[in-house]
């Protein structure tokens, strides 16, 4: 029953006993929020789908339970709120605890009474889970094809079994080219969880391509996989090989031998950087420098059959298909050379 006002003296209170009986009065002093101090209790590097522990431990006196705490965690990167635990331990000391959703940096609030323990807020950073396998992907595509000397990109992410994205070096990434004697390979870890891989083919033909990953570069794990189709690059002028084909009088060797008012023709054999034939047409230029001045040959491209499917396997195309015929005639007898330049 609540004490009745004694009359005559304020705010003192008077409580009716009954005789004969023992009584026991309790003294509460109100919970100070600077008497109880909050620390971590989960060591080490925190992880996501993993408790993070905190402990409320009171000082002297107010070492008691039943104290009214509190607690809030906010992701700071959401801005929503987290499930949180508050457990009494019994003993004197308070848990609190809460699992985070993803990897972020969580705001922690601990209350005593309505007032901030000392140590709260406190602010924890939470990095992603293990590499899951499952949860990875990759850009890597079947039946690709790119021509060699160029840079055919790949990317790989690296995720945790609730998708968060292993950032920061967490994984470890490597590619696999088979043949890959000529193929340059660079993987590089960009930013979260994203490896970069870049391919050069610098020979034609079918490669066999590997993507794996690992949590701590021990054990890889094939993440992707499938064959890249290298064709020949862009024509390079000063891969071209000449040859004399029309002309009775030809010499094996140059200076090729023509005569004068008599027609000659002669072969290009149309190569990329790294003297692979190709079907590639290039916009040719065609010069003669000699005796006779306005001299204009005549250039004819090779006819180009188109293949019967993109994911056909490549095959190395006839010399037919790769060589470029040029044709003149010269009225003034001399030394020519003739020249030929590529866009």
């Amino acid at each position: 029953a609540q004490p009745a006002l004694l009359p005559g003296f304020k705010g003192r209170r008077v409580l009716h006993m009954a005789a004969g009986r023992q009584h026991y009065c309790a003294i509460v002093s109100r919970p100070n929020a600077d008497d109880a101090e909050l620390t971590r209790a989960t060591k080490g590097d925190l992880r996501v789908g993993k408790d993070v522990m905190f402990k409320v431990t009171p000082d002297g006196a107010d070492k008691v339970s039943g104290l009214p705490l509190t607690a809030l965690v906010l992701d700071m990167e959401s801005g929503q709120g987290v499930t949180v635990w508050v457990e009494d331990d019994m003993d004197g000391t308070y848990s609190v605890r809460f699992k985070p959703p993803d990897a972020s940096v969580f705001d922690v609030h601990v209350m005593l009474a309505g007032r901030h323990v000392r140590g709260s807020p406190q602010l924890v950073e939470v990095e992603a889970g293990t590499l899951d396998l499952s949860k990875c992907t990759c850009t890597l595509k079947p039946y690709r094809r790119t021509p060699v000397g160029g840079e055919y990109t790949i990317f790989a992410i690296a995720k945790d079994t609730l998708g968060n994205y292993l950032s920061g070096g967490r994984h470890h990434c490597k590619v696999e080219v088979d043949p890959g004697e000529k193929c340059v390979v660079k993987v590089e870890d960009i930013e979260n969880g994203t490896s970069k891989i870049s391919l050069v083919f610098k020979q034609t033909g079918r490669h066999k391509v590997k993507v794996l990953l690992s949590a701590d570069g021990s054990k890889f794990e094939t993440l992707a996989e499938g064959p890249i189709e290298a064709t020949p690059g862009p024509p390079k002028a000063s891969k071209f090989d000449a040859t004399w084909v029309v002309c009775p009088w030809a010499e094996t060797l140059p200076p090729l031998v023509a005569m004068a008012g008599v027609p000659w023709a002669v072969d290009l054999v149309l190569r990329d950087e790294y003297g692979n034939m190709t079907t590639e047409q290039p916009s040719l230029r065609l010069e003669i420098v000699g005796a006779q001045a306005d001299v204009e040959p005549h250039l004819e491209l090779p006819t180009v059959t188109p293949p019967a499917s993109d994911t056909a396997p490549w095959t190395a195309p006839p010399p037919s298909e790769c060589t470029a015929r040029v044709r003149g005639e010269l009225q003034i007898a001399g030394d020519y050379e003739l020249k030929w330049t590529t866009q």
